[in-house]
C-alpha cells in the first residue's frame, strides 16, 4: 500500500484451499508511515477480493503474540485456537 509516494504497508495472503475464506498471512507496516492506519485498508481490500472469489470470511493467520491477537479482536475478529487464526464473516464487515 502506498501513501503520498511512500510504501507504508506490504501484505500477503491467498484464498484457502476450498475457496471459502481469504487468508492474510503477513502484514507489515512501515514504521515511518504511521500517518494512516493500514489494517483497515487491507481488510477492505481483502473483503472486495474475497467477495469476488465467492468466499464468505477473511482470516488473519498466526498472530505473533497476545497484543496482536487483542488488536485484531478489538477489530471484531474471533480467535480460533485450534487453527491459530482469527476470522470475520464478510457479512459482519462495515466498509
Amino acid at each position: 500500500m502506498w501513501h503520498k509516494n511512500q510504501l507504508v504497508s506490504l501484505s500477503l495472503g491467498r484464498p484457502t484451499y476450498h475457496g471459502t475464506s481469504l487468508r492474510l498471512d503477513v502484514i507489515e507496516g512501515n514504521p515511518e508511515g504511521r500517518e494512516i492506519k493500514v489494517f483497515p485498508a487491507v481488510v477492505a481490500a481483502m473483503a472486495v477480493y474475497a467477495s469476488a472469489l465467492g468466499a464468505d470470511e477473511i482470516r488473519v493467520m498466526n498472530p505473533i503474540n497476545q497484543i496482536v491477537k487483542d488488536y485484531y479482536s478489538k477489530q471484531g475478529f474471533t480467535f480460533i485456537a485450534k487453527g491459530n487464526y482469527l476470522y470475520k464473516k464478510l457479512s459482519e464487515l462495515v466498509l
